[in-house]
């Protein structure tokens, strides 16, 4: 366990995506950082895999998160919506409302122009896509990440994966940055696994 983790608000466009929702999601149960979100952040989520995913049960997705992650969701978040003004989609208000309620130093969204560094500087808070939020989370420990590959491999039991394999799904859904942190890393994966 990291006794410096850190809190980071996980937008719904970061999490909508099975590989990246995967990968945030491990990394959190992992305990590499403390994940955050509020109810309207599930509840975009739900509808959104609802609509990109109509075969999934994505109510059931989003409960599963929820049991998973009990102390996530962040409540009281309302309190802190007449703060933050100026966005250019004041529907994303609400994001930058929990970073300032849970005290979160960072927001992983893959919608960046939406929350521009003249608004959270100020309130001491970055945001990054996942990609990059993942590849600089599993550079911290690079063995411990070893593990997570290992982790994330052997649960694709229908169909298997292997290690390449996985990989190479990364890069091709955009993750690029962290299969490029994978790669070179996956011969060690054999030697310690």
């Amino acid at each position: 366990m990291f006794a410096n983790r850190f809190t980071v608000v996980i937008d719904t466009c970061s999490l909508w995506s099975v590989l990246r929702r995967d990968l945030l999601l491990t990394l959190a149960e992992e305990e590499f950082f403390r994940p955050r979100w509020n109810s309207t952040i599930l509840a975009d989520l739900e509808r959104t895999l609802k609509a990109k995913r109509p075969n999934v049960d994505s109510a059931r997705q989003v409960q599963f998160i929820r049991s998973a992650f009990p102390e996530a969701e962040v409540s009281n978040y309302e309190l802190y919506l007449p703060s933050v003004q100026n966005l250019p989609d004041p529907d994303d208000t609400h994001v930058i409302a929990t970073a300032i309620a849970c005290k979160a130093s960072l927001i992983v969204t893959e919608n960046l122009k939406d929350f521009p560094d003249k608004i959270l500087g100020p309130l001491e808070i970055e945001a990054k896509c996942a990609d990059e939020f993942i590849a600089d989370t599993l550079d911290l420990a690079p063995e411990r990440a070893i593990k997570i590959l290992h982790s994330i491999t052997t649960k694709k039991r229908n169909p298997p994966t292997t290690v390449d394999e996985q990989i190479q799904k990364w890069e091709i859904n955009g993750l690029t940055e962290t299969a490029a942190f994978f790669r070179p890393r996956k011969d060690v994966f054999f030697l310690n696994c």
